[in-house]
């Protein structure tokens, strides 16, 4: 029977690409550990944690499919100058799903999440509002046996990673990476199917954007210059010349 090379030669990229990029994350893992502190204070535009506890987000192997959701109380904190550097309260809401095997390099897994719409949201407490909203491709990363792993999404390695936010404008972006670190139980393993064992997990992390997100001022900034507005257009009325 004869071959098809094109599928053949296709097939084979697609593995050299896997395992590129699973070589390319074990550099970032083993450098992030010396400079990951002064790195993120840096790069920041936004960060979080949760206050809930008690692992609340889960991971739940399916057999041909995983997924890995939950609902926590945190705060999320803007780091930009003209947003309020105080941590506000938020619900946190994560859903995703995978349908790709995990994949290893030693004693590191790298677990896919590549659902359709994958989706982790922070909303404000006080009012509803979205302070920011992540669509994400990317994948959870750890060493085996370890009680903690890493959710990551960045452009640059070529994950779909959106942002939207009510008070942030992400248009002028050209590269979004989103960290999120995962305190999980029991250890991080790999099931006999391919996919992760189950496990439940906290949550907690940073995002960036390069170049930095657009303020978008507040509602009540609107109302105000627009009060203003009418003032000075009264105060001309009243003293035109006649």
């Amino acid at each position: 029977m004869k071959r098809n090379s094109t599928t053949e030669q296709t097939q084979l990229n697609q593995r050299l690409a896997r395992i590129a990029r699973l070589g390319a994350t074990l550099a970032v893992v083993t450098i992030a550990f010396g400079c990951a502190v002064s790195a993120f204070a840096q790069d920041t535009f936004a960060q979080f944690d949760e206050t809930q506890g008690n692992e609340p987000f889960t991971f739940t192997n399916n057999g041909t499919s995983a997924t890995f959701s939950g609902t926590a109380m945190g705060n999320f904190t803007f780091l930009l100058p003209g947003l309020p550097n105080t941590p506000q309260a938020v619900i946190i809401t994560l859903s995703s799903t995978t349908f790709t095997q995990a994949e290893t390099g030693g004693p590191l897994i790298l677990q896919p999440i590549d659902g359709s719409t994958n989706t982790l949201s922070f909303t404000r407490v006080s009012d509803g509002a979205n302070l920011l909203t992540v669509t994400f491709t990317g994948s959870i990363l750890g060493f085996a046996g370890n009680n903690s792993a890493t959710m990551s999404g960045n452009t640059a390695m070529g994950d779909t990673v959106t942002f939207t936010s009510d008070f942030l404008n992400f248009s002028g972006t050209t590269e979004r990476d989103m960290s999120v670190d995962l305190s999980l139980d029991p250890a991080y393993t790999q099931n006999a199917d391919g996919f992760l064992d189950n496990f439940t997990a906290d949550l907690d992390g940073g995002f960036t954007a390069t170049p930095d997100p657009t303020v978008v001022p507040e509602p009540a900034v609107y109302m105000l210059f627009g009060a203003g507005l009418l003032l000075c257009g009264q105060c001309f009325l009243r003293h035109r010349p006649r």
